[in-house]
């Protein structure tokens, strides 16, 4: 005997509800227990066009139950409607050939299942099921799913409580992908490619969870999150507990790479263990605590802190952090652009953060024999010890740091003893600071720093320098060297907006006379081309000096000079305006030697004519003169050259204006003069090795 309701009215009752089709169903159950021969029922067909619930709807579906001693039962849906993130599964079956319909009790032993949905693989796979009716207890089996490209066995009870033991193997990432924006917005926009293996143990207070993937490859739209064979291992438990989710996670990464803007790390070389409690409450915030992260004998951290849609607190102690790895692969690519970008360095750093919804609060950092070497040689650290503390607000410890020396652009600096307050956006120095240098020193009396990192950052300085050695400054820049010494109380410097600035005249008695640099102003002092603007003066310097510091023969008499308008890149001449030349009112003795007077001679471009020739000046040691000049105004790497006046052939200018006798002139003549070519005529000046003439 068959049952079926008429399509007729099934239609005049759709959408029929789950109730009533059990109803339905009992009561053909009781007809056949009822009827005795007369009406016995071996089969029962359901047919209705549409069933659905609160959230699913299945259309065309037929159920038929073969009332037999064997027992049979077979479900067809041609559309199953389910909610998100499942969506749509068509030609759905469910056979189930040993059903029984006992007293209390609905069981498939051994049923096959098999549908279509774009999640779901074509092949058929085993389920089982039991329902006490009177306790509504259902335990339902399901083995081999073909599903996401994998296979996933599936063992659940349900009572008063509800228990899943969930297997997954050889998940193909890029489908799971594809179906994961569908239960949670915050997984779009990402791929994935590689195997998944998964075992998930769960109750509603409570589960233990295993994922592994080997060769994952991952990333975001952004471009900001990416891996590369990463294998992968994270396994744990969560305990529901006071409307949160809480448990211990544990994260292995042997080997693969993994790039988090803009951070790049290669786990082949630096594998990495996590081990943190963390938590998931209902209100989506995640916390977590005791987390520790070690990379080998290069890094170890231990971290808590809370995240609710941003981060709200954390605590971080660095440990240890070795350099250089940990430079290389966790400072060095926050710094690319700035002066750090590029160190050589050794050492040990550790210390500690605290952190909060407004920001930064405090830190704290040690440094154990740290060096530090810029790989441009514009500055270096030799084993640096001590402690720094910074708060954002309140009262701060004082920080001390201690070294051994170091450079800076190639001077050369000695041990020094560094005290200091740091706090909010200021810090300044708690004594002064007396670092040697150049066979003297430089005292820093005052140094703060206000506003730091705003536009309106300022500097205050107050020092001095301990008479310096002008030979050695001239040696450590590559510069013609000159001796004398460099002293005196420094101006007030001024830093903003990337530029510093000195607030007066730096002046430095040498040579018996005054130098003095004014409208000093460096942009970028501490970038990869530093500019540097000023004008130079000197007045009244004895030329005897000068000359017998720079091996240029002999001259006395005085020497005044202006630099002008002069700019350097990365510490190198790029224009000027200079002039030198005897003093109008100087009326100390002249005279100069037949050397001075050939090295400028090569100098000028040009030789000595007038009275003596170059052939007859060997029979004179010296000679005397009126007046000394020379011009140069550099730009676009060639220099203008003048001397102190015309030659009296109109095409030369005078460089040394002679007096008495035997009288001569030194004239000039090249009006435009390489400027490599010049400087590399006063080094070969300087250094005694005679003039270049070309």
């Amino acid at each position: 005997m068959v049952v079926a309701p008429s399509p007729a009215a099934a239609a005049d009752d759709a959408p029929l509800s789950l109730m009533r089709l059990k109803t339905g169903f009992c009561c053909c159950l009781l007809l056949a227990g009822l009827g005795g021969p007369a009406v016995a029922i071996d089969r029962l067909t359901f047919s209705m066009e549409s069933l659905e619930g609160a959230d699913w709807r299945a259309e065309d579906l037929q159920w038929h139950v073969d009332l037999s001693d064997q027992g049979a039962s077979r479900v067809r849906i041609a559309r199953l409607a389910l909610p998100q993130p499942y969506g749509e599964i068509t030609a759905l079956r469910i056979d189930c050939p040993g059903l029984r319909f006992e007293a209390k009790t609905i069981a498939c032993p051994a049923g096959t299942a098999q549908a279509r949905a774009p999640w779901l693989g074509k092949e058929a796979f085993r389920l089982s099921f039991s329902y006490t009716v009177a306790s509504k207890a259902l335990n339902l089996q399901v083995e081999a799913m073909p599903a996401f490209g994998g296979r996933f066995d599936l063992n659940a009870d349900y009572a008063q409580d509800w228990r899943a033991q969930v297997s997954a193997r050889h998940v193909a990432a890029a489908q799971l992908g594809a179906w994961l924006p569908a239960l949670s917005e915050a997984l779009a926009g990402w791929s994935f490619e590689g195997p998944l293996d998964a075992d998930v143990e769960a109750t509603s207070q409570h589960a233990n969870y295993r994922f592994s993937a080997a060769g994952l490859t991952l990333s975001d739209d952004s471009g900001r999150i990416a891996s590369e064979a990463l294998n992968i291992v994270v396994q744990g438990e969560l305990h529901r507990q006071s409307g949160a989710w809480r448990g211990p996670v544990n994260i292995e990464l042997p080997s693969g790479q993994a790039y988090i803007e803009p951070v790049f790390v290669d786990f082949a070389a630096q594998p990495a263990e996590f081990h943190a409690e963390i938590g998931y409450a209902d209100d989506g915030s995640l916390y977590w605590q005791s987390a520790q992260l070690k990379q080998g004998e290069m890094l170890a951290l231990q971290a808590s802190g809370r995240w609710a849609g941003e981060l709200q607190a954390l605590s971080l102690q660095v440990k240890t952090a070795r350099l250089p790895a940990a430079y290389e692969l966790y400072a060095k690519p926050f710094l690319l652009g700035t002066p750090f970008e590029s160190l050589q360095t050794v050492g040990r750093i550790g210390g500690n953060l605290e952190w909060d919804a407004q920001g930064p609060q405090s830190l704290q950092a040690s440094l154990d024999s740290v060096v530090l070497e810029d790989a441009q040689g514009r500055f270096a650290w030799d084993a640096v010890n001590g402690e720094l503390f910074w708060r954002a607000s309140g009262e701060s410890r004082p920080s001390r740091l201690q070294w051994r020396g170091g450079s800076a652009y190639k001077v050369l600096f000695g041990p020094a003893d560094m005290q200091l307050l740091l706090q909010g956006k200021s810090g300044r120095l708690l004594q002064p600071l007396n670092l040697p240098v150049l066979e003297g020193a430089l005292k820093v009396n005052t140094l703060a720093l206000q506003d730091w990192g705003a536009e309106q950052m300022a500097l205050q300085f107050d020092g001095e320098l301990k008479p310096l050695s002008l030979e050695a400054l001239t040696t450590a820049l590559g510069w013609p060297r000159f001796g004398g010494r460099l002293g005196g109380r420094l101006p007030e410097l001024d830093y903003r907006d990337g530029v510093l600035t000195l607030g007066g005249a730096l002046k430095a008695q040498v040579f018996d006379g005054e130098v003095s640099v004014e409208n000093l102003k460096v942009q970028d002092p501490f970038g990869r081309l530093p500019q540097l603007f000023a004008d130079v003066r000197a007045r009244n310097l004895d030329l005897e000096a000068v000359t017998q510091a720079f091996s240029f023969g002999l001259i006395q008499g005085r020497l005044d000079g202006d630099i002008e308008a002069l700019q350097m890149l990365n510490w190198k001449p790029v224009a000027f305006d200079a002039r030198l030349a005897t003093p109008e009112d100087d009326d100390s003795r002249h005279r100069i030697s037949q050397r001075a007077i050939e090295n400028i001679s090569a100098i000028g471009g040009g030789g000595a004519t007038a009275v003596l020739s170059r052939g007859f000046l060997q029979f004179f040691e010296d000679f005397a003169y009126d007046r000394i000049g020379l011009s140069c105004r550099l730009a676009g790497g060639v220099c203008q050259m003048g001397g102190v006046g015309p030659a009296k052939d109109g095409n030369g200018y005078i460089l040394v204006k002679g007096k008495l006798l035997p009288r001569i002139d030194v004239i000039g003549y090249a009006r435009q003069v390489d400027w490599a070519t010049l400087v590399e005529q006063l080094k070969s000046v300087s250094e005694g090795e005679g003039p270049v003439l070309r």
